[in-house]
């Protein structure tokens, strides 16, 4: 009984420091331009979060700042359900030059990505995000080869 008690205390300790180290987001230390997009931006295969899917990622990925003193919650963030490979492939034959831009570059083939946007006019804590999956091209900025920007505000169509 006494091992039985012990092990459901170690099970209740496990579940309250994963609660309580998911309050605290910070980004690593240090990211370049391409590890950012790919935090930000990269989802494959899709998590399943089931309802919560924007709320548990824009947290996962440190984009709720929930560290003071900064309190702004980002507002649009899109995901991509795509290999990394087929994605880089944007910055190459798999897309074009976008509207003459040296750099970004919009995909020949949609993609099926999530976006999500805040709930309201809610842009402090607690962050609360709406979903909306899609199948799109995707506008990305490159450099070197290597995506570093999603464009959030070009919406392609199929």
């Amino acid at each position: 009984m006494a091992l039985e008690t012990t092990l459901l205390v170690f099970l209740l300790l496990g579940a309250f420091s994963g609660t309580f180290s998911q309050t605290h987001c910070k980004p690593p230390a240090g990211e370049s331009r391409p590890q950012i997009f790919q935090r930000q931006h990269y989802d494959n295969p899709k998590t399943n979060h089931g309802n919560n899917y924007c709320g548990a990622m824009m947290h996962k990925r440190c984009m709720t700042n929930q560290d003071p003193p900064k309190t702004k919650c980002k507002e649009t963030n899109t995901f991509v359900h795509a290999p990394k490979k087929t994605i880089q492939s944007v910055c190459s034959n798999g897309g074009t030059p976008y509207q003459g831009s040296a750099n970004l570059r919009v995909s020949n083939a949609p993609f099926s990505v999530t976006t999500c946007k805040i709930k309201g006019n809610s842009g402090t804590h607690p962050c609360e995000y709406k979903a909306n999956s899609d199948t799109r091209k995707i506008v990305i900025g490159c450099e070197n080869g290597v995506p570093t920007h999603y464009d959030e505000g070009i919406i392609v169509p199929k």
